[in-house]
């Protein structure tokens, strides 16, 4: 290579350059670096609900001159972001030397989780809660007995809205404020000014379940008087119980829900929701007492991703009275028994067989994966074919029935203010709405399926629907002769001169 003339100042410059490269390169050669891990005498084996723990692990750092040694504490990273405590199965654990990429891996196992329940001939469960205990409970007897359990008996504590910190003064107090609906025949019974040691101390109890109220259910520091419920049970259940304390994880609010306290979650359902499982992660699983937790909120919110659409509260909060209700107590009993429900037979008026296969999957999906969202496989249900079936023209009119008022056989009209909220249709006979037929509402809609068993004032009403789709069957009709369909918004808000907008909300297709 020619560099032409240099001065004697650049020339000497360069080799001190070129001896400075050499001999850095000499010198790197020869330093001694780490060039690998291993990990030896580490717990891969932790049982369901345990805490991941790496504290006998030995880290063994390994030199470019075959030399090694222990590794500190302080000089390495465990990653063990993937572990889940309540998920069964397999996570991989890794180890990062600091200041290095070098890095070395290893797997865990979380075993099953241990049988809850074992059948001596009974199923017992109190439940400690409010009205969202009532929607999870509504339907766990018929569900337990379509499953085979023979001798079940269900108890709820209610207060409306009542929150730990109420259960608590209650208890210090031995205030008789509950009302206590018990169910041992199919069939709800109710006692008022009932004390809440009294109810755990009557039974030989398999399961006690408590949960927080809805609006407090995602916000961590209403859980504080939580450990001293969870002694107070365990101090008034009867002599050699073996009863297991299980938590009840609620359910978020659907989207457009106007309760009072979704501001504290920027009224948004998916922040509840995350908000929710948080705290229970962080305010109830620390308790070693709780056995389970009933994830009713993610079941919930599964089948939100469905064809059913954000549909299954009655009123922005309360479950619906066919699906929302069905789906918890699903995911109750499952959880509880671990009894598959996966072929049960039994499902309430106003699911259909759709409705119903989606919310086993829901709830099954839940139990395995409890604090995440699993989408569901029926995310749309296509419209009834026109080759097969044909679609009523429903004329509307402003105004509702009213089977139990004197003037159940009118449209009525009270005043504006009430009126303007509904529409109502013409009142149907069977051969006008055959078995068979498919009725289909649009999320954010409802209707209340108004039926006559005889051409006279009625003693009862159904309540509304908003399950998406159902298809008529012979228990739907049931001793009804005649059945009318009144027309709302989820919530109920004024819909007058909305009339093209429901008609395309509320449809009836007749099989031909």
């Amino acid at each position: 290579m020619r560099f032409g003339k240099l001065s004697a100042t650049t020339a000497v410059a360069l080799c001190l350059v070129t001896v400075l490269i050499w001999v850095a390169f000499i010198v790197g050669c020869n330093t001694v670096r780490p060039v690998s891990l291993g990990l030896s005498d580490m717990t891969i084996d932790f049982d369901y609900g345990e805490d991941f723990s790496f504290d006998e692990l030995k880290v063994t750092v390994s030199y470019s001159d075959g030399s090694s040694s222990e590794a500190d504490r302080t000089e390495y990273i465990v990653d063990s972001s993937d572990y889940d405590k309540t998920v069964s199965g397999t996570y991989e654990i890794t180890v990062k030397l600091k200041g290095s990429k070098i890095s070395e891996s290893y797997n865990v196992k979380v075993h099953e989780e241990e049988e809850l329940w074992s059948y001596d001939g009974a199923l017992k469960i109190l439940c400690i809660g409010n009205s969202f205990s009532v929607d999870m409970v509504e339907y766990a007897y018929r569900i337990a007995e379509s499953l085979g359990v023979e001798n079940i008996y269900i108890g709820n504590l209610y207060i409306g809205g009542c929150t730990l910190d109420t259960h608590a003064d209650n208890a210090r107090k031995n205030s008789a404020a509950y009302t206590y609906y018990k169910n041992t025949d199919g069939n709800w019974t109710q006692q008022n000014n009932f004390r809440m040691g009294d109810a755990i101390s009557s039974q030989n109890w398999d399961f006690v379940t408590l949960q927080q109220a809805s609006g407090s259910s995602g916000i961590e520091s209403t859980y504080g008087e939580l450990n001293y419920l969870v002694d107070y049970v365990k101090e008034h259940l009867p002599e050699n119980s073996r009863a297991k304390l299980v938590w009840h994880m609620t359910w978020a609010y659907q989207g457009d829900s106007n309760h009072s306290e979704f501001p504290k979650y920027e009224s948004s359902q998916s922040k509840m929701y995350e908000m929710i499982v948080s705290s229970v992660r962080n305010k109830v699983l620390p308790i070693r007492d709780f056995n389970g937790v009933i994830p009713s909120g993610t079941a919930i919110q599964n089948a939100r991703t469905s064809f059913c659409g954000d549909s299954f509260t009655r009123d922005g909060y309360h479950l619906s009275l066919d699906a929302g209700r069905y789906i918890a107590g699903l995911a109750m009993i499952s959880k509880l028994t671990k009894l598959s429900v996966s072929n049960i037979e039994y499902a309430p008026a106003g699911v259909d067989g759709a409705v119903k296969a989606m919310a086993i999957e829901c709830a099954e999906n839940a139990i395995k994966t409890p604090f995440s969202i699993t989408p569901s496989e029926y995310a749309e249900y296509p419209a009834p074919s026109e080759e097969n079936y044909t679609r009523l023209n429903i004329e509307l009119t402003q105004g509702f029935w009213d089977s139990t008022n004197t003037q159940y056989y009118n449209v009525l009209r009270v005043n504006d203010s009430l009126t303007d909220k509904f529409f109502g249709t013409k009142r149907f006979t069977k051969e006008e709405i055959p078995v068979g037929s498919i009725i289909i509402i649009e999320s954010g809609w409802q209707y209340r399926p108004e039926g006559w068993i005889k051409d006279e004032r009625q003693a009862s009403r159904p309540s509304n629907v908003a399950v998406t789709r159902l298809e008529v069957t012979e228990n739907w009709w049931g001793d009804y002769s005649l059945r009318a369909f009144n027309i709302s918004k989820s919530g109920t808000p004024v819909i007058k001169g909305l009339t093209e907008e429901a008609k395309a909300a509320f449809k009836i297709y007749v099989p031909k």
